[in-house]
C-alpha cells in the first residue's frame, strides 16, 4: 500500500445525534492504516487508489432494515462501478459511471438512485432499505427511490464489513469520509440532519472547474471574429458587439451539478444574448425584460421575467444548479428566481463566451466568468459579489431594489446637499479614517503608499501583502473607511497626486509614473472623478488663489 501511516479516523457520529435506541450505530470509530492521500477540508478521509486499497473489518451483521450513510469523493466516475462501503456477501453500496448511487445485494438484486452524483465534490450519500425498498439520498435529499423485486436472503453472521471493495473485484478510487451503517430506518429529516451535522464549508476554488479573469487577452480563450477590449475605471475587459464574435474556452465538462458566474455590463437589451454556454449542458443568457434565461438543450427555458438588469452598468450574475433539486438565479448577490430542476440533464463540454449554439450573441462587456462542478450555496454566491466591490458600485440607483417618493427624495436629497458642501469646504483632507489610531489601517496605508509607483499593483496582491483574505481586506476597509481595496489604493493615489500637484517644478508626465497610472486618459478621468477638475486645472487653481478668487468674486 505504499507509505503508511495512522491516525484515529471518526467513523460514527455518537447518540448525540439523537437518532434513538432502534437506530443503533454499527460501525465505530477505529485506527486504520491509511494510504497518503488527505484532503484539507476533511482530514479524517480515508484514501483509496483503486489498485490494491480495501479495509475490512468484522462487525455486527445487519438484518432486514439497515440504512449506510458515507461521504465520498472521487474525480474516476467514468472508470467504472466502485464499491464504496457494505457487506460483500450481502449488500454493498456503489457507484455507477452513469452518475448513480447503487445498492448490489449479492447475487440478488440491484437498486439504483436517479442519475446525481459529481466528479471531484464531497457528497454526502446515504440509503436506507426496509421491506424490498431502498430510498437513495444525496446530500440529504432524496434523490430516488427502487424496489427488490427478489426476497432478501439473511445476511450471515460471519460477513465482514468492508470499504473500497467487493466481490468482483471492483475497487473504489478516491477519499471515504465518516462510513457509518445504522440498524433500522433512518426517516428523511434524520439523514439531512446527519449531512447538517458532519458537512464541512467548502473554500470557493472547491470543484472551480474553470475561471476566466478576461482582464487581458489570454491564450486560454481563443478569439472567434474581432473582439475589441476596452478599459474603463475598473480595468480592461472584452467587449461584444453582438455582431457575432465570441471567446472559445477549453473544454469543461459539468455534471449533474454545476454552478456558473460572471460580471456583465450590457450595452443593450435586445432580443436572446447569450453570456456563457456549455454546448449540450446549458446556456446562461440575457433576455430582453433585463432578467435571465437558462437554456437545458433538449429540455426547456427557465425565464426570470423580472426587469433585474440595467445598461452601462457591472453588474453581477450567477445560476445555480442541481439535478431533481433546484435551479437558482442570482443578481448582484442576491437570490431572484427558483425553478424545480430537471432529471435527467446533459452534462456539457467546451465553453463559450459571449454565443451559444443558436448562434444568439451578446453586445456589452464581460469578465471574471466561473465554472464549478458544484451547486453553490447562497452564502458563496453573496461572498463572490463582495469580493468584486468595484465593479458591483453603481452610480445609478437600482430601479427593482429603490423606489422613492417626492417626499422621501426631498430631505435625501437635503441631506446630500449638507454632505456635499461639507466634503468641499474641507477641501478633500485625508479621510479621518485612515489618519486614525487603527494600527491595522495605518499599515495597510502604508503599504499602499509604497506600492504607489507600481502600475500592476492588483487587490489580490495588497491582500497577500497584507497577511489577509481578500474577503477581510474587504471587509476592514469597507467598515473603517467605506471604501473597497481597489476604492482605498485609488484614494491613497489620489491623495499622493494632489500632494505631487503642488509642487510646480514636476511634471504631469512624471506624477503619472510616480502613482502609478497606465495612461494619461484614465488618471485625467479619476483625478477629475475625486476632485471635481482636470490635474492642469487644479494645479492653476493652486498656483494663483488670489486671482482665482478676485475672479471668482467678479463674475
Amino acid at each position: 500500500m505504499g507509505q503508511l501511516f495512522f491516525f484515529f479516523a471518526t467513523l460514527a457520529l455518537t447518540a448525540s445525534v439523537g437518532f434513538g435506541q432502534n437506530h443503533d450505530t454499527l460501525v465505530k470509530a477505529e485506527k486504520y492504516p491509511l494510504l497518503k492521500k488527505i484532503d484539507n477540508s476533511r482530514p479524517t478521509a480515508l484514501g483509496f487508489d483503486g489498485i490494491n486499497d480495501s479495509l475490512s473489518l468484522r462487525k455486527k451483521p445487519i438484518r432486514d432494515e439497515f440504512t449506510f450513510s458515507v461521504w465520498v469523493k472521487t474525480d474516476a466516475l467514468k472508470e467504472g462501478n466502485m464499491p464504496i462501503m457494505g457487506y460483500p456477501e450481502f449488500a454493498t453500496l456503489k457507484t455507477t459511471p452513469d452518475r448513480k448511487i447503487h445498492l448490489n445485494f449479492h447475487g440478488q438484486g440491484d437498486l439504483y438512485s436517479d442519475p446525481c452524483l459529481a466528479n471531484g465534490a464531497w457528497q454526502h450519500l446515504a440509503v436506507s432499505y426496509s421491506k424490498n425498498i431502498a430510498s437513495f439520498y444525496k446530500n440529504g435529499r432524496l434523490v430516488g427511490s427502487d424496489t427488490l423485486k427478489k426476497r432478501m436472503k439473511t445476511m450471515p453472521d460471519s460477513a465482514v464489513f468492508v470499504l473500497g471493495k467487493n466481490n468482483f473485484r471492483e475497487l473504489f478510487n478516491g477519499l471515504i469520509d465518516q462510513p457509518e451503517v445504522f440498524e433500522g430506518v433512518l426517516t428523511q429529516n434524520q439523514i439531512a440532519e446527519l449531512h447538517s451535522k458532519s458537512k464541512h464549508t467548502p473554500q470557493l476554488t472547491e470543484n472551480l472547474l474553470a475561471h476566466f479573469a478576461m482582464n487581458s487577452p489570454s491564450g486560454e480563450l481563443k478569439a472567434n471574429g474581432k473582439i475589441s477590449w476596452t478599459e474603463d475605471s475598473t480595468g480592461a475587459f472584452p467587449r461584444f458587439s453582438g455582431k457575432g464574435e465570441y471567446l472559445q474556452g477549453p473544454k469543461v465538462e459539468t455534471d449533474y451539478s454545476f454552478s456558473v458566474a460572471a460580471w456583465i455590463k450590457p450595452a443593450k437589451m435586445t432580443g436572446s444574448q447569450a453570456l456563457v454556454d456549455n454546448n449540450i449542458g446549458f446556456s446562461l443568457k440575457l433576455n430582453q425584460l433585463g432578467g435571465l434565461t437558462l437554456t437545458l438543450p433538449k429540455i426547456k427555458d427557465y425565464i426570470s421575467r423580472r426587469n433585474l438588469l440595467d445598461t452601462g452598468r457591472w453588474q453581477h450574475v450567477a445560476v445555480t444548479f442541481e439535478a431533481g433539486d433546484s435551479i437558482r438565479m442570482f443578481v448582484n448577490g442576491k437570490t431572484e428566481s427558483v425553478f424545480p430542476a430537471p432529471i435527467p440533464y446533459l452534462p456539457g463540454k467546451r465553453i463559450l463566451i459571449g454565443r451559444n449554439l443558436w448562434n444568439e450573441t451578446y453586445h456589452g462587456g464581460i469578465r471574471d466568468v466561473s465554472i464549478w462542478n458544484r451547486k453553490l450555496e447562497v452564502a458563496e454566491v453573496d461572498r463572490l459579489f463582495a469580493e468584486k466591490p468595484d465593479l458591483g458600485k453603481d452610480k445609478n440607483v437600482q430601479k427593482h431594489i429603490l423606489k422613492f417618493s417626492l417626499l422621501t427624495l426631498i430631505p435625501v436629497i437635503g441631506f446630500m446637499l449638507i454632505v456635499f458642501l461639507k466634503k468641499n469646504k474641507a477641501d478633500n483632507t485625508p479621510n479621518e479614517k485612515l489618519s486614525g489610531p487603527n494600527k491595522e489601517l495605518e499599515n495597510l496605508r502604508q503599504l499602499a503608499e509604497n506600492k504607489l509607483s507600481d502600475e500592476n499593483y492588483t487587490t489580490d496582491q495588497f491582500a497577500k501583502d497584507a497577511g489577509m483574505s481578500k474577503t477581510k481586506l474587504y471587509y476592514l476597509l469597507k467598515e473603517n473607511t467605506g471604501m473597497s481595496a481597489s476604492g482605498f489604493l485609488r484614494d491613497i493615489r489620489m491623495k499622493k497626486v494632489a500632494e505631487l500637484l503642488q509642487d510646480p517644478e514636476i511634471s504631469i508626465s512624471e506624477i503619472i509614473v510616480k502613482t502609478g497610472f497606465q495612461s494619461r486618459s484614465y488618471f485625467n478621468r479619476c483625478f477629475k472623478e475625486q476632485y471635481g477638475d482636470t490635474p492642469s486645472a487644479y494645479r492653476k487653481k493652486r498656483e494663483n488663489p488670489i486671482n482665482q478668487e478676485a475672479n471668482t468674486t467678479q463674475i
